[in-house]
Formats: C-alpha cells, sequence, structure tokens
C-alpha cells in the first residue's frame, strides 16, 4: 500500500505542471488572439488617457483634418464671386438700350458693376487694385450697334467707333479673367444676339463686340506661368504635411507615456490604428 500511495503521489506531482502549462498556454492564446471588440475597448482606454493628459493636443489632431478638407474646397473648385468691376457709360442706360440690355443679363453675384463718371477716376482705383476691369461704353453704342447689325457693315473701321465695349483688365489672374469672359459669353447668349467675341485679343477688328485694351504703363511685360499660381496649392501640402508629423508626435508621445505598450499587449494589430 505504501508504494502504491508513493506511485499516485509520483503521477499527479508529474500531471500538475501540464495542466498548469495547459492553463497558461490558453491564457497566452486568448491574450495573443482577442477579440475585435477587446482591441477597440483598448483602443478607446488609451484615447481617453491620452484626454485626461492633454486634451489640447487631441483637440487639435481632431481639427487639423476638418480645417484641411475646408481650406481645399474652398481654394480647389470654387466659383469667383463679387468680382468689382468699373463701367463708364456715356449714354443713359435703359432698359430698351443695348447696355441696359447687358447689364440686366449680368450675373450681379459674380460681377460687381461699379459705375464711375470719368475714366480717370476708375483707372487709378484699378492701378490701386481695387479693381478687376473697367468698362468703356460710347456715347452712341445703342444706336451704332443695332445700325451694325442691320446694315453688316463692318468694313470701315472709323464709321461705328462706339459700337464697341472696350474692356480694360487685369490680366495677372488668369482665372479671374476666365471668369469675366465665361459670365459675358452666357448674358450675351440669353439674350440671343450672334456676335463674334474678339475677347482674348488684342487686335483692333471692327467686327467684335468687345475690344480688349491696356493702359500704357513703364511696367516689364512679365510672362506669368503657372508657378505665379500655385500658392493654394502651397498652403494645402503645408497643412498635409503638419497633419503628418502631429500624427508621428502622437506615436511618439504614446511610446513615452507607456499607452502604445498597453495597446500592444492588450493584442491591438497595426491594422486596427
Amino acid at each position: 500500500m505504501i508504494i502504491i500511495s508513493k506511485i499516485c503521489h509520483s503521477c499527479q506531482s508529474v500531471m500538475r505542471p501540464r495542466c498548469m502549462k495547459n492553463s497558461c498556454c490558453l491564457a497566452l492564446r486568448s491574450c495573443i488572439r482577442p477579440s475585435t471588440g477587446r482591441s477597440l475597448y483598448a483602443l478607446l482606454i488609451k484615447d481617453i488617457i491620452k484626454f485626461q493628459r492633454n486634451p489640447l493636443m487631441l483637440i487639435i489632431q481632431l481639427l487639423l483634418p476638418i480645417l484641411q478638407i475646408t481650406l481645399f474646397c474652398l481654394c480647389v473648385g470654387r466659383k469667383l464671386t463679387d468680382i468689382p468691376i468699373g463701367f463708364i457709360s456715356r449714354e443713359t442706360i435703359r432698359s430698351t438700350s443695348a447696355s441696359g440690355l447687358i447689364f440686366n443679363k449680368i450675373d450681379k453675384n459674380v460681377i460687381n458693376l461699379i459705375e464711375y463718371k470719368s475714366i480717370n477716376d476708375a483707372r487709378d482705383l484699378f492701378h490701386s487694385g481695387y479693381l478687376f476691369g473697367i468698362m468703356d461704353i460710347g456715347a452712341n453704342f445703342t444706336r451704332e450697334f443695332f445700325e451694325k447689325i442691320n446694315s453688316c457693315s463692318f468694313s470701315d473701321a472709323n464709321k461705328y467707333t462706339d459700337s464697341q465695349v472696350t474692356i480694360y483688365l487685369d490680366q495677372t489672374n488668369r482665372q479671374i479673367v476666365y471668369t469675366i469672359a465665361e459670365e459675358f459669353i452666357r448674358a450675351f447668349k440669353s439674350i440671343d444676339i450672334d456676335f463674334n467675341l474678339g475677347f482674348f485679343t488684342s487686335t483692333s477688328s471692327n467686327q467684335s463686340l468687345f475690344k480688349l485694351e491696356q493702359f500704357q504703363n513703364h511696367l516689364p511685360e512679365i510672362e506669368y506661368t503657372f508657378t505665379h499660381f500655385m500658392i493654394p496649392g502651397i498652403v494645402l501640402s503645408v497643412i498635409f504635411f503638419f497633419n503628418v508629423a502631429l500624427t508621428a508626435l502622437s506615436l511618439v508621445t504614446e511610446q513615452s507615456d507607456g499607452t502604445q505598450e498597453r495597446v500592444w499587449i492588450t493584442g491591438v494589430y497595426l491594422h486596427f490604428l
């Protein structure tokens, strides 16, 4: 009996470490392969701890993507509005006159028409940068315009001098020039007038309804390229890299305060982050 009891005791002493080893393996497996809910709960606890320790940094990290998207929508693809254009009309603007028809069809939300008594006053504001363009309408614009359409006489350049609208544009910003041109084309298409638009040519053609002119100045001619209009893209790039830097800083701070190790211990995978 004594021998049998010793054998049973030795068997129990051998089996007990195996049972403890199996239970430890099961516990390790449950820690290594946690559920998705447990991983998300661990990340939530980590974010709460970060918010309690440094709430200002977390608020900045939450606001930066929103500001980045907002600035992107404001800078890219937005339609230009309220473009100040000065006009000098030497004829009385009525609803039945040609100039009145033009002004009624122009969208006031896109182009802000400002009337001036003389072209000198408008030119001073144009050079100061307060106006993006000037429209000069002659005294006999309506009469000569309809006479030119009825008679189809385009040969004599000195006969219908007031039948054209002279426009001075600030050509340093091509996007504003294209917007103004698009608005004038839309206005004239809406009143069903057949015309030959010589908008982007500086040649003195009597067949065009619009004549593009420039003020004489002593400034050197500059050929503007795409580089001059890259400021919105550069600003967005700076904000994007700043956001990436804040994300890297967040990972470094998590590693320094110990929250990142707690997340890895709970079994969170990298794609959960």
